[in-house]
């Protein structure tokens, strides 16, 4: 799955559990969520992913876990991830905001060569 793919899977997830929540609108989410309102809007119009603090904020206000989130519902699986990725995603857990970002850089030069 690209960037771009995930991204979209993201959004039209984000809106469906929007849906099942009766959360009507994007000001609803952010003032209830506790994200700022340019997280919000950036998670549902722009073309970057969401960071791991905003995916779990999320998950915490509409009461799943991450797992639960990246259910594949058509497939009626989870996505698949290996142990490798599943390390260095509980390592994300604890690097700031611009840690994630360099790190993000540091994957993208590796993508780009």
């Amino acid at each position: 799955m690209t960037d771009t793919e995930m991204i979209l899977w993201i959004q039209n997830r984000v809106r469906s559990l929007m849906e099942e929540k009766g959360v009507k609108s994007e000001y609803r989410l952010f003032k209830d969520s506790g994200l700022a309102q340019s997280t919000v809007s950036s998670l549902l119009h722009s073309q970057t992913l969401p960071t791991l603090f905003t995916l779990q904020t999320l998950c915490d206000y509409f009461g799943i876990t991450l797992s639960q989130f990246f259910f594949d519902e058509t497939k009626e699986q989870l996505r698949p991830i290996t142990e490798t990725q599943w390390k260095i995603f509980r390592h994300l857990l604890h690097l700031t905001d611009g840690q994630q970002q360099a790190l993000l850089a540091l994957i993208d030069s590796f993508n780009n060569s």
